[in-house]
């Protein structure tokens, strides 16, 4: 075999090693990309107009009126400012509660349920801030918090909330 011909097959040989390498570079970026997508996306069953379903005794406080559900994390700035921002609009609505889930010990400035992690699991709740408004158990409003503008669309679509409606979409 003359050196060209060797070289040109070797040459063959690389480009289809290197080709495979990248297929299975792309596959496994397209595996860790619906991974992260799962679990950063909608949390399962919180869908609006779902009824929520949480682990029993939870929500045992919880009367019949509206109730706000914030998931949150300790030491979370943005949980912090969606906090900060959430409490008094919602003081403003005489039918609504706040209740917070802490996905582990809770901020000792806020009241809250602590080790909430059965809810983050049931709902698969994989981003902190994360809001839902009850209605009973029927969801009317959900969303992530995690930035100021979505905060402030959040806080802007509950002070215009005076019937059931898809907010935070």
């Amino acid at each position: 075999m003359s050196p060209e011909t060797s070289f040109a097959v070797l040459t063959w040989m690389a480009i289809a090693v290197l080709t495979a390498g990248l297929v299975g570079c792309l596959r496994a970026l397209s595996a860790l990309r619906a991974s992260v997508e799962d679990r950063m996306g909608t949390p399962r069953r919180l869908a609006v107009g779902d009824t929520l379903r949480l682990p029993a005794g939870l929500l045992s406080t919880r009367t019949e009126r509206r109730c706000a559900l914030l998931f949150a994390r300790a030491g979370c700035r943005s949980c912090e400012t969606a906090l900060n921002r959430l409490t008094p609009c919602l003081d403003e609505m005489p039918d609504a509660e706040l209740l917070v889930l802490w996905q582990g010990e809770p901020d000792p400035r806020w009241p809250g349920v602590p080790q909430a992690a059965e809810a983050f699991e049931a709902l698969n709740v994989g981003v902190v801030p994360f809001f839902v408004l009850l209605e009973g158990n029927r969801v009317i409003a959900r969303g992530g918090l995690g930035s100021r503008g979505l905060l402030d669309r959040a806080v802007d679509d509950l002070k215009d909330l005076t019937t059931p409606s898809e907010v935070f979409q």
